[in-house]
């Protein structure tokens, strides 16, 4: 038993256990609608579910998740079925018609792309226009694939990729930003809590001393005792109830942190407070950290996959800029089909295979693109292997304060068994005269300063495992599942 069994501290304490997972999480709400105050009961997962779809800056990172996925939406339109139509007549030595509608469909698969439709020419066209049709028409379907420059890679396709890698990027900046802010609120509740326990501390004191001041003065009334050990005693008193409103304004400071987590729209009307029934409640030890070593944890952790995303952009960038380094050679096949018609030159179906080409005799616009890919992704290289030694040694940094603060525990707990021993010897010998107040005096305080830097040692170490699993982005509590599907 880590502190005394009947000191409502250790009920508060068992509090902090049951925040991870020992027992349910209670909340008390005043009700704006009437006077009476209502007490609404919250298991763990509905505690976490509230922060999770309450807190501002979560739903913020939700939102980014949308949006990336309408910015992949907006890429992919460049991959829209497309319909073309125009009309023109032409006046002079040749006067023609000539009327046109057609489809165009782009596609990702090596730049692929179809156009179909119909088309009419009549009247007197040069011998340069191939324009001339059946009166009817006629309807034609063309494929274009691209070998070289715009084959495995172009700025649709690149655009694309490139949006997809974003809405992973923003997955996994929802679960960074989510484990931070709720590791943050729980490590508040924690402080809040421990506050909680100094006061019970300090009202248990402040009632031994009063109880004292009642016996001071009847004896000082007998004769026994001088009048001065009335005012002595008095002095300790002021001194803890000085000590007393301190911590209660730290209290009611920290409760606000925990409300502006808890109820983020700020409604005045909302209250929280501690469980009555914690008082029959008994803490145990602290449990010490289950860790499980994953040897791949660094390359998998969020904030080298932060780096990664940034690698895998550069690298699309890097792609285009090198195939466009290459000439433009198109390969394209064509087959009309006239509709109707009696001139033989006209009414017969025709296919057309043929290339175009391009060639870019300097590519300095490529060449510089293509450069800067190559140093920014050296930049980020670099930046990864920070990330992943600063990860190694922030990691050795956690266990090693975990298991120092554990072994400072339990010497702190035998520092304060020893304590309470010599304090409620000292007040046993000034009764029985043979101590002065200022001993008994000097003890409680010891006893006090010892409890105080133990409760904060206890709420440090459950603070510090919450913040280790939070930085290995490990679940916190029993419900990460709820971020899985965003």
């Amino acid at each position: 038993m880590l502190i005394k069994s009947n000191s409502f501290i250790n009920s508060a304490l068992f509090f902090f256990t049951s925040l991870l997972g020992v027992a349910p999480v209670v909340w008390c709400a005043v009700g704006s609608s009437t006077d009476s105050v209502k007490i609404k009961e919250l298991d763990l997962q509905a505690f976490e579910k509230k922060l999770i779809e309450d807190f501002p800056l979560i739903k913020n990172a939700i939102i980014e998740i949308d949006l990336a996925t309408q910015k992949r939406l907006e890429a992919s339109s460049a991959l829209d079925l497309n319909m073309k139509g125009k009309f023109d007549r032409r006046y002079g030595p040749y006067e023609t018609t000539r009327s046109e509608f057609l489809l165009n469909q782009k596609t990702t698969f090596y730049g692929l792309g179809f156009q179909t439709g119909w088309r009419r020419g009549q009247g007197v066209f040069p011998s340069y226009e191939e324009y001339e049709t059946t009166p009817t028409g006629e309807l034609f379907l063309r494929a274009e694939l691209p070998i070289l420059q715009g084959g495995w890679i172009d700025k649709i396709r690149q655009g694309i990729q490139s949006a997809e890698i974003e809405i992973e990027n923003s997955r996994n900046m929802y679960r960074i930003q989510s484990l931070l802010i709720r590791s943050e609120a729980l490590k508040l509740y924690w402080d809040w809590v421990s506050f909680a326990a100094i006061r019970i501390e300090l009202e248990d004191l402040l009632e031994k001393i009063k109880s004292r001041q009642s016996w001071i003065e009847r004896k000082a009334k007998a004769g026994l005792l001088p009048e001065l050990k009335i005012a002595e005693n008095l002095k300790g008193q002021y001194m803890v109830e000085q000590t007393w409103t301190e911590n209660e304004n730290q209290f009611e400071m920290m409760k606000q942190n925990i409300k502006f987590y808890f109820f983020p729209n700020q409604e005045t009307e909302s209250e929280i407070t501690l469980p009555k029934d914690s008082a029959q409640k008994v803490i145990s030890p602290p449990r010490s950290i289950e860790w499980n070593e994953d040897p791949d944890w660094i390359d998998r952790h969020p904030y080298v996959a932060k780096v990664n995303f940034k690698i895998e952009q550069e690298r699309l960038k890097q792609r285009l800029a090198n195939n466009q380094l290459f000439p433009k050679l198109d390969l394209y096949f064509e087959q009309v089909a006239p509709i109707g018609g009696t001139k033989p030159t006209l009414a017969e179906n025709e296919s057309k295979v043929g290339v175009n080409f391009s060639i870019p005799l300097q590519r300095s616009e490529a060449r510089a693109r293509y450069r800067i890919a190559n140093q920014k992704l050296s930049i980020l290289e670099n930046l990864r292997r920070v990330t992943q030694n600063e990860l190694l040694r922030d990691h050795k940094n956690y266990l090693q304060n975990l298991t120092r603060l554990e072994e400072q525990l339990v010497l702190m707990r035998k520092q304060v068994d020893i304590n309470r021993r010599l304090r409620d010897a000292e007040e046993t010998f000034f009764r029985r005269g043979r101590s002065s107040l200022l001993n008994v005096n000097l003890r409680e305080r010891t006893l006090l300063n010892s409890e105080i830097k133990w409760i904060q040692m206890r709420a440090k170490f459950e603070k510090l495992k919450i913040a280790f699993r939070a930085f290995h982005a490990r679940p916190i509590l029993a419900t990460d599942e709820l971020i899985k599907d965003k």
